[in-house]
């Protein structure tokens, strides 16, 4: 699964941490109860450039990344271009979501 953001690529990061124009990898979901007790449906980013991060809420070093949902998500916080998100910052950020489905046969299916 990957997920594309909107805009032109000029190998720079947006205000939000987010290269504009960029496809990243879309490697989890999670649905968490954050520090209120609400719950939380995250999904889990990747900058194929292995640098530049979601800068956000549940973002590395952010009040919402307590160290207990690190261990609970087995995240670290260093700047590997692996990040987590809120689901709804993911649909304000990007502008698409691609699934490419392979079967050993070779066939495969792409939405």
């Amino acid at each position: 699964m990957s997920a594309g953001s909107p805009g032109t690529d000029e190998g720079t990061l947006n205000a939000s941490g987010i290269v504009p124009g960029h496809a990243y990898s879309l490697l989890a979901g999670k649905v968490i109860e954050d520090a209120n007790g609400e719950e939380q449906y995250l999904v889990k980013m990747r900058n194929p450039w292995k640098e530049g991060e979601w800068t956000g809420a549940f973002a590395d070093g952010s009040e919402e990344m307590t160290p207990e949902l690190m261990a609970e998500l087995e995240h670290d916080d260093t700047n590997d271009g692996i990040f987590w998100m809120k689901y709804e910052d993911m649909l304000k950020e990007f502008e698409q979501v691609d699934i490419c489905k392979v079967v050993d046969d070779y066939f495969y299916s792409f939405i």
